[in-house]
């Protein structure tokens, strides 16, 4: 540890950002057809593959892992390579990966000064040269079509999906979120919904419930009357529903439901999403994408950035101004065109 410099603290930071990783992509070819022939049902997939975005990748042909790709081959009793088509390419590895080293290294470091085996803790960036975080891309829908997409869902016949996705709009909540909403959670008198759960997929569990992504993601949001009208409506018929369904239900007291009353699968959100655009011919979209266009709309619109940042449930604020800066960058320019109108304007 006393051997340690700045120099070889920089020397393995420049070899990080220069390594390589070797990566198979593996793409489905006509699966969906081919597990038809085979007789193999979507609620027999639902259960091999637990996961929504992983099945919901291998129907539609995107990357899915080795792992996934000989499941899907054993469970329709083919070669792999009848399946899948398998790309191979070299690629830098992400920057949040090569982060956590660095972060792990100045970890280190901050705890052997303390205990007084290196003078500095060399792994500042008073010692050594971070490289720079690059911008998050963000894929939102524009103006017109969030108008149009809005406009379908207001006159959609499915009250779940007008509910789900009025919801998403005017809040921005994250997949989990809003699968994780119970009834105690909107406050219909104050026209609030409070955040405190998410139900998601997690990786060799299935789904489960738990704490939202932050302490800060633990929120309340406001949202006006025209939700808390389509959310009323929705409440009606998920009462007639529970009632039909009989001693078969499960009270999951979830805002969301599967068929039988217990909590919705998160993947069932972008199955209506992509629907929905479909109808509409919008291209697909994600899930997120809506609360990307939820923040982005409040941002261009002038909603102070403390308040964006509180709604959108991010641990700073300093979160939503690097993620967003492009756009909050527009809003500046449109603050001084503002001001201009203002000062020149002598009535």
């Amino acid at each position: 540890m006393k051997d340690i410099t700045p120099a070889i603290v920089q020397n393995l930071f420049d070899k990080l950002e220069k390594m390589q990783k070797t990566t198979e992509y593996y793409y489905a070819k006509d699966f969906d057809e081919k597990r038809r022939k085979k007789g193999i049902t979507y609620g027999q997939l639902e259960k091999a593959f637990r996961s929504s975005d992983t099945l919901h990748n291998l129907i539609n042909g995107k990357n899915v892992h080795r792992g996934t790709a000989e499941k899907a081959c054993n469970l329709l009793s083919c070669p792999l390579g009848s399946l899948f088509e398998v790309k191979v390419v070299k690629e830098p590895y992400a920057y949040e990966t090569t982060a956590k080293v660095r972060r792990t290294v100045r970890a280190i470091l901050s705890v052997a000064k303390k205990q007084m085996l290196v003078a500095e803790n060399y792994a500042k960036a008073d010692f050594v040269d971070y490289p720079p975080k690059p911008e998050q891309q963000i894929v939102r829908m524009d103006d017109k079509e969030a108008k149009l997409f809005f406009d379908t869902i207001s006159k959609h016949p499915d009250i779940r999906y007008r509910a789900a996705f009025t919801i998403l709009l005017f809040t921005g909540f994250r997949r989990g979120e809003i699968a994780g909403l119970e009834w105690q959670d909107i406050n219909f008198e104050e026209r609030t919904i409070r955040i405190e759960r998410s139900y998601m997929d997690v990786k060799y569990f299935g789904r489960v419930t738990k704490s939202p992504k932050t302490a800060s993601s633990k929120r309340v949001v406001s949202i006006p009357d025209s939700v808390i009208a389509v959310i009323k409506e929705y409440k009606d018929w998920y009462e007639n529903y529970r009632e039909v369904f009989g001693d078969r239900w499960q009270n999951s007291n979830r805002v969301f439901i599967s068929e039988d009353g217990g909590p919705i699968n998160p993947g069932t959100f972008i199955q209506w999403l992509h629907k929905v655009q479909d109808e509409i011919g919008l291209p697909h979209y994600t899930l997120h994408s809506l609360r990307y266009t939820n923040i982005t709309l409040q941002i261009m619109a002038g909603v102070p950035i403390v308040t964006v940042s509180g709604r959108a449930g991010h641990a700073r604020t300093s979160t939503t101004t690097d993620v967003y800066s492009h756009f909050i960058r527009s809003s500046d320019r449109a603050a001084a065109d503002i001001l201009e109108g203002i000062f020149k304007n002598n009535d």
